[in-house]
């Protein structure tokens, strides 16, 4: 309609009319490209708002889960060593000796931990990240990412340090009565025996050395995910800025 008005307008050679109508159409279509703009970046900073409300509770998991991988860790390794204290003092009144086993059993089990990464794969699969102005904000979220990846890559290594040095021994097939089974442990063991194998003392000491070793590189991944934590905490709710 204003392009056939304006077509009109400069056969009729109305110069003035013409331009006016030209200024018009302009306008108009400056207006509503901005316009436009302005509400494809209020979706923007909407979503941009929603993502970090989900980067927070995926911090906040991810923290607790950790932490609770800690400290199972360092509980285990404590008895562990406890176990070997009270197994190489040959003094020492033993209850329960299955238990005292057991204890030492379990410090060769390193854990992994399930972690969630819902919202910052979906920034990356849907391009959206770009949304996300904070670059510090970036680069907390990645610095925490590539940590968490580092960290569950070292996994196995930790585990086959943990384990590679158990020799049949250390199974109790060589102590024991009954079935060794791990789930079924046997009631009987000669301790006096246990104490004097060295391959079995260096299994145990070895596995709780790999586990608390462990703990140093998940102390690590906690201290990412915190910082990640604190940051969107201030952000978002103005909470514990201090510590940033």
């Amino acid at each position: 309609m204003f392009v056939r008005k304006i077509s009109k307008r400069i056969r009729e050679q109305d110069w003035v009319a013409a331009g006016i109508d030209f200024v018009i159409v302009v306008v108009g279509i400056f207006v509503g490209l901005q316009v436009s703009n302005l509400n494809q970046e209020y979706k923007d900073r909407s979503d941009e708002q929603a993502y970090m409300e989900r980067l927070l509770d995926d911090a906040r998991y991810n923290e607790q889960q950790i932490k609770n991988v800690i400290k199972a860790h360092i509980n285990r390794a404590t008895k562990a060593k406890s176990a070997l204290d009270i197994l190489m003092d040959e003094e020492a009144e033993v209850e329960n000796q299955s238990l005292l086993v057991l204890q030492m059993q379990l410090a060769i089990d390193i854990a992994s931990v399930k972690l969630f990464y819902g919202t910052y794969d979906e920034l990356i699969a849907t391009g959206k990240l770009a949304i996300i102005r904070d670059e510090q904000l970036k680069k907390l979220l990645q610095e925490e990412v590539a940590t968490n990846r580092y960290i569950a890559g070292s996994l196995d290594i930790f585990r086959n340090l943990s384990t590679d040095t158990i020799t049949p021994s250390f199974k109790h097939e060589k102590y024991s009565k009954g079935n060794n089974g791990f789930s079924q442990l046997p009631t009987t063991y000669n301790f006096n025996t246990m104490r004097k194998d060295n391959a079995f003392i260096g299994a145990v000491q070895g596995s709780i050395g790999a586990v608390l070793s462990f703990v140093e590189y998940r102390k690590i991944q906690l201290k990412s995910v915190e910082n990640l934590r604190q940051y969107l905490e201030c952000k978002l709710h103005k909470k514990g800025c201090e510590v940033n």
